[in-house]
């Protein structure tokens, strides 16, 4: 769907009891297991979060972000705990996280740099320069689908992949598109109404019901939170940054489909861009409904599976719905995959 924009530009490995079958909701007691231990792992995130941010960390940002990608993993561990829940056996997350060690990496055909007739002076001066660049972890070159310069400038022997921050809403559009192109989406055009029934059937704004999936896939749907630049007509917040409101956002019981009880940005236009990232969950609840298949199990079979992306990790609520807002994390050959493969 050529139309389609992409916003910007791992689901996790199954394990093999992991919270029954993937398309099936998980218990009431799994549910809280899960809800659990997510909460305690994104407490320490936001720890984190706030000693870097008071500057109280006398660390690189390359520290920083291991230690973000730490805690990132104990929330993926979550599900280790969850497939344990109501058997006889102990959660082995040990286990669960040591499996990104072993996971493969995306083959790629190489090439080398005089092969591609690339002019070697300007490639060597751009990987001098790209290695001075402190916040840098990864740098690949590809030409005619063929990689040509891979280096890594931090955490070289860490086969973890890395948080995509908002290139997951990148992500979540191209699965979008994928789900319309097979059918299980008439339109971006579509309302997004018919998909969240618990909202719509009480009493709501009305101009709501407009919403449509290409709004969504466009931040035109003017559903606001906190990391939007401020609006004359939104007074609530200062800045894109609001702990405390994201806070209650990934605490509550259903954040994928809690966007849709945001106010919407007061505007006569339209079409006003309005940057919000809750908003992309709704994307993947679309997903998951239209196709009856998690977000995991739909690029598995239809992206990720077909590109060889299977060292990936990908955060989901307590019910297996996935953040189409960001938490993907993938490694630096797999991103690349995806871009020669919208090139293509």
């Amino acid at each position: 769907m050529k139309n389609l924009v992409l916003i910007s530009l791992f689901s996790l490995i199954l394990l093999p009891n992991m919270l029954k079958a993937d398309n099936e909701t998980p218990s009431a007691k799994c549910q809280e297991v899960y809800k659990t231990c997510s909460k305690q792992g994104f407490v320490e995130i936001f720890s984190v979060w706030d000693l870097w941010n008071s500057g109280s960390l006398n660390i690189s940002h390359d520290e920083w972000v291991t230690m973000q990608l730490e805690k990132h993993f104990k929330v993926f561990a979550c599900d280790e705990v969850a497939a344990a829940c109501g058997s006889d056996r102990a959660p082995n997350t040990q286990h669960f996280l040591e499996q990104y060690t072993t996971l493969p990496e995306v083959e790629w055909e190489r090439n080398t740099p005089k092969e591609s007739g690339l002019n070697l002076i300007a490639l060597e001066m751009a990987i001098s320069e790209a290695s001075q660049i402190s916040h840098l972890r990864s740098l690949l070159v590809v030409t005619n689908g063929k990689l040509v310069v891979e280096k890594y400038y931090s955490r070289k022997n860490d086969p973890r992949p890395q948080h995509l921050q908002s290139v997951t809403k990148s992500i979540a559009s191209l699965l979008i598109g994928i789900a319309i192109d097979k059918g299980f989406i008439k339109s971006e055009n579509e309302v997004i109404k018919p998909y969240f029934p618990e909202y719509f059937s009480k009493p709501h704004d009305e101009r709501k019901e407009k919403i449509t999936i290409q709004q969504l896939l466009t931040m035109t749907s003017r559903l606001n939170f906190v990391d939007n630049p401020t609006y004359t007509s939104y007074k609530d917040i200062n800045s894109w940054w609001d702990p405390g409101r994201w806070e209650e956002y990934w605490y509550s019981d259903n954040y994928l489909d809690r966007p849709l009880e945001d106010d919407l940005v007061e505007s006569i236009d339209d079409q006003v861009a309005v940057y919000s990232t809750p908003a992309c969950n709704l994307l993947t609840t679309i997903l998951r409904r239209s196709t009856n298949m998690t977000t995991k199990e739909f690029a598995d079979q239809y992206l990720f599976g077909p590109l060889g992306i299977k060292n990936y990790a990908w955060m989901h609520d307590s019910e297996n719905n996935y953040i189409g807002g960001h938490t993907l994390a993938l490694r630096p050959r797999a991103l690349a995959k995806i871009g020669q493969m919208i090139l293509d």
